[in-house]
């Protein structure tokens, strides 16, 4: 039996006795009970997930896996992050976001942390640099991207200050980050002025039915480019 993990994984439980295990197979999500985890010492996923008011998040850094009667082995390196410690992050971001204001930039700040460590923080820069594309989330996110030197941010954990805009949320999937924390929500932001919420009705909207007016033309020749990319054999995919 072949199992093909195409993403780093990551999940959440609430003691270090009885986990989750959430894993992609042919991008399929599944909870698995029998899976064990080889790090000094040898766990076994429980397939119910205990009440308590500890969480924790565990992160697979290696994809490295074997299968052994049909029981998925993997090894990898764990840290675990308490709720204390994502507090203090989350606490870091809404600093951050209380700074910008008077720095004269919007009330919003974001923080990339890995294996607990700060790789990257962001603020929101849109009225200070004249870029509308410039929120925290996308800041933290280039930033983390510059310093690891990928676009890939698997098994990175982000925290905002504020629910993420419909541009911001498609930025951190597109960076695969695997956590997110937020503290504000997008209907505090629709009471002091910034549209998120706004954004999310309408891109639930038919085209037509949206207040930016939107058309479609000449799709056959853009297809042209499509195909380029699905027939290159040296394309780096993202």
């Amino acid at each position: 039996m072949t199992y093909q993990f195409k993403n780093r994984f990551n999940t959440q439980y609430q003691n270090t006795k009885d986990l989750y295990w959430r894993v992609l197979i042919n991008d399929q999500k599944h909870l698995f009970k029998d899976v064990i985890i080889k790090n000094k010492e040898v766990r076994t996923i429980s397939h119910t997930l205990p009440t308590g008011e500890k969480k924790w998040s565990i992160y697979c850094e290696s994809d490295h896996y074997t299968v052994e009667n049909n029981t998925i082995i993997i090894l990898l390196k764990l840290r675990c992050m308490d709720q204390k410690q994502h507090e203090y992050w989350i606490q870091r971001a809404i600093d951050l976001s209380i700074q910008n204001v008077d720095r004269g930039g919007g009330p919003f700040g974001a923080v990339i942390v890995k294996d607990g460590q700060l790789i990257a923080e962001g603020y929101n820069q849109v009225t200070l640099l004249n870029d509308p594309t410039m929120h925290a989330e996308v800041s933290a996110i280039r930033e983390a991207c510059k310093k690891l030197n990928t676009f890939d941010l698997s098994g990175c954990v982000i925290y905002t200050s504020c629910e993420p805009c419909p541009m911001c949320l498609g930025a951190i999937y597109w960076a695969r980050i695997s956590e997110m924390y937020f503290a504000n929500t997008k209907q505090d932001a629709d009471s002091i002025g910034f549209s998120d919420e706004f954004i999310y009705k309408e891109l639930a909207k038919p085209y037509s039915q949206r207040s930016l007016k939107t058309y479609q033309l000449m799709r056959e020749k853009a297809l042209v480019a499509f195909e380029k990319w699905r027939l290159k054999e040296d394309k780096i995919e993202y």
